[in-house]
């Protein structure tokens, strides 16, 4: 029974050495309105003002990572990531823009590390955004897609 106890803790703490990549957060920005967002879940943006038909939406996405993860993810040239901007226009999802992270280049200040855990925080936003349904997929540098806990992101939202 010892022996299950301490391979069961060799495990818990093995694996939290090696924490796999994960989101802290993610958030729509419109105006100075900021909403949270689930990956694969639809959110409702607030309706548009009378007589406005296009708006900004800013989106932030904040990732982390133990810090050999991340060291090894921006030695493999990954980085920065990219976000693609998708809207629907009735069956078919038409891509819109790709967007490269806005803090690409201020990395001290889009970076922070706690406890041997690495904080990243990418966005970018889009100032053509319409009424309709629209998808932001994050990816990396190499369009390969962010994959968390097997499911690749992917955030949705509305626009009445």
């Amino acid at each position: 029974m010892k022996f299950l106890f301490w391979l069961w803790l060799a495990i818990s703490l093995w694996s939290k050495q090696n924490t796999a990549m994960r989101v802290e957060r993610a958030t729509l920005t419109v105006g100075d309105r900021q909403i949270a967002c689930m990956s694969n879940e639809i959110v409702n943006l607030p309706a548009m003002p009378p007589n406005v038909r296009i708006q900004t939406v800013s989106f932030t996405l904040e990732l982390s990572a133990g810090v050999r993860e991340w060291v090894a993810l921006q030695n493999s040239r990954k980085l920065p990531i990219m976000f693609k901007w998708f809207r629907f226009s009735g069956a078919r999802m038409f891509i819109t823009s790709v967007a490269q992270d806005s803090n690409a280049g201020r990395m001290m200040t889009a970076v922070r590390v706690a406890g041997g855990t690495v904080v990243h925080q990418a966005q970018a936003s889009n100032d053509r955004i319409t009424s309709g349904t629209w998808v932001i997929i994050p990816v990396y540098a190499d369009n390969t897609p962010i994959i968390i806990n097997g499911k690749e992101l992917s955030y949705q939202f509305q626009v009445p």
